[in-house]
Order: structure tokens, then sequence, then C-alpha cells
């Protein structure tokens, strides 16, 4: 099979990938499912280590979801028990460690403008610190630009949350269910977006709304369940100590309320239930030979025209075909700013499938 190149080149698959877990029939198994959904989730945080890993693993390698998580900080004023860095530059870092963990969970990372400004016995304090309708004016933005389907929030806006700006990012979450579908508000920052279901975590408990999820399902692609991968991601918070305990193999559930839906009255067994995202394919997987799905990735590359789901089955062709990209300089290993210099390029089919 031969491959048109300007296909390919679009979405190449570095050699510099970081996540074993998404190398390789790993790697081309999440990307297949990938494109069997067109689901797409939002998870709002206020700090950065604030994030149920194992859930936001669970969603984007189980479901195949498209897993966003918003921090409303960079955790400037948070401990720090590796370096020396403070405020700003402590933001820089764990901006770092964030990036790093969310490679783990498959998931993508944005921030709104906003500074953590040290803990907050409650949540008066922060919206003292932090003008409410600018918050929500950000949070709304990057609903109306990701446009997710499905809101969770770690925390549900109450004392129980256990910090003021944890309080504050959970009825930020309920805000911005309602301000994002509102063509009235923040008409700035783009068309308005309905997000179909708001579910809130920190529940502990079954009952009326409360959705059960185990990540401790065994993920037998990768040897572990979602938790462990997501503790794996988890340990990345250095900073704040969290590099010790992996997570142990059994259950794991995590509970979620349905806070709000749209339509109202929904009562789905888990976050998608009842959404009709799925867009199933048939395509053709073989652990020891991912080149067999490549025929039909590029038949339905050619026939796609929505941009978002052509980057996906793109990322899903290279993968197929083991294309990598290596870039090398001249030999030297210092560079100063502005100074030009060549690059070699070369692009490797690794699969052994004619490429032109």
């Amino acid at each position: 099979m031969r491959c048109i190149a300007s296909l390919l080149m679009l979405s190449i698959a570095l050699a510099a990938q970081s996540v074993p877990d998404d190398r390789g029939t790993a790697g081309l198994h999440a990307a297949l499912q990938r494109l069997q959904t067109n689901a797409r989730v939002l998870y709002l945080v206020a700090h950065p280590d604030d994030e149920d890993a194992a859930l936001l693993t669970w969603l984007s390698r189980k479901t195949g979801a498209e897993v966003t998580l918003l921090s409303l900080t960079r955790g400037e004023s948070g401990a720090n028990l590796i370096t020396g860095d403070t405020f700003d530059a402590l933001g820089a870092l764990r901006v770092a460690e964030l990036t790093k963990a969310a490679e783990a969970y498959g998931a993508s990372v944005r921030f709104t403008r906003f500074a953590d400004y040290g803990y907050s016995k409650n949540v008066a304090e922060a919206w003292r610190k932090w003008p409410r309708e600018d918050v929500l004016r950000d949070v709304v933005w990057h609903i109306r630009d990701l446009k997710p389907h499905v809101l969770l929030a770690r925390f549900h806006g109450s004392p129980r949350d256990g910090h003021g700006q944890h309080t504050a990012s959970g009825e930020m979450a309920k805000l911005a269910f309602d301000a994002a579908a509102d063509a009235a508000r923040f008409p700035e920052t783009g068309a308005p977006w309905a997000v179909s279901r708001l579910f809130t975590n920190n529940w502990r408990e079954p009952g009326p709304g409360i959705v059960r999820i185990d990540t401790g399902e065994y993920f037998g692609l990768l040897g572990r369940s979602f938790a462990q991968i997501g503790r794996e991601g988890y340990r990345w918070h250095r900073s704040q100590a969290m590099a010790g305990a992996a997570a142990r193999p059994g259950p794991v559930y995590a509970y979620y309320k349905l806070e709000a839906s749209r339509p109202a009255g929904a009562s789905p067994a888990d976050f998608l239930e009842g959404l009709n995202l799925e867009t199933p394919l048939d395509i053709p997987f073989d652990p020891l030979d991912p080149a067999k799905s490549a025929p039909t990735l590029a038949a339905l590359l050619a026939k796609e025209s929505d941009a978002s789901r052509q980057a996906r089955l793109r990322d899903a062709l290279n993968r197929a075909l083991g294309i990598e990209l290596e870039l090398s300089n001249p030999g030297f290993a210092v560079a100063t700013p502005g100074q030009r210099f060549p690059l070699t390029a070369r692009l490797h089919a690794r699969t052994g499938q004619a490429v032109s």
C-alpha cells in the first residue's frame, strides 16, 4: 500500500514521545479507540494535584474520550519539597509536573489566568481575592472553545471541600455550566455551548444521581489497572510529596454526582450513557502486525471532512505505519538566541510499508 506523504506529515508521531504506554501497539490501540467516539470531557480543579488521576485515566484510556484538565491556578503558593522555587517559579514547576502527569492519564492540560494566593479557610476569601466574574469569563471561554459534552468538577462547592479555592472551583463549575450556554453572557468569548451533563466529585457513597466507576478495572493491554496507571502519572507531583506509594491491585471506586443535565431529568449509569457520541468503525487490529490497520485508516482519511477526526485518523495511520521523524543537528551542542543552523530530517516508516 502507498500512502500520500502530505496526509502523514501534518501529524507525525515523534520519537520524543515520553510515555511508554502510548508507543507501539498500545499507542495504536488507544488511537483506534479515540476514533470510536466523539466524546469530549472537561475536568475542572483549583490547583495542580487536585485531579482524580484514576478517573481521568479511565475516561481517556477506557472510553476513548478527549479529556482536558482545566486548573484555575498553577499552584504558585503551594508547598515545595524538592526545590527552593516559590511563587511564579513554583507555578512553572507545577505546570511541568501536571503536564507530565497528564501524559500518563492521556489528557491535555489548560489553565485560567488566576494565581494561587495560599490557603483559604472559606470561599468568601477566595472571591475577595479573585474577581468572580473574571474567573467565570475564563472558564466559559474554555468551555466554548473546547465544546465538552460533559463537565466534571473535582469539588462540589461546599465547605466539605476543605479549602476555599476548592470550594470556589466547585461553585465555578455550576456557574459556568449555565453561563456557557447563555448567549447573553460573555459574548466576546465565542458562541454559546450547552454542556450536556455536569457531575461533581467528593462524594463517597452510592445514592440518587451518583455514578460509581471502578477505576481499579484491569487493563490487560498495559498490564495494570486504570488506577495504577493514573497513580504512576500522579507521582509526577513531586513538589507536593506525591511520589510515594503506588496504587494497589483491586477495585478503586470513584463516585460522582449528577448535578445538572440537558435535557433535565437524565439518570445515566455513567458519564456518557445516552449521549449517542459513538462512531463505530470496523478497523482491523493485529498487535503483532500494526500495519494491517493502515489500508482501512487511509481509506477513511481520504473520505473524512471533519478537521478533528482527520487529525485523529492521521495520528492512527502514523502509528499503524510506525512513522517516526528524526531531527539531528550538524554536531554542536550549544546555540545562541537568533542563531541559524541546519537540521537534517529523516522520516522513518518502520513497518516496511511503502510511503510516497
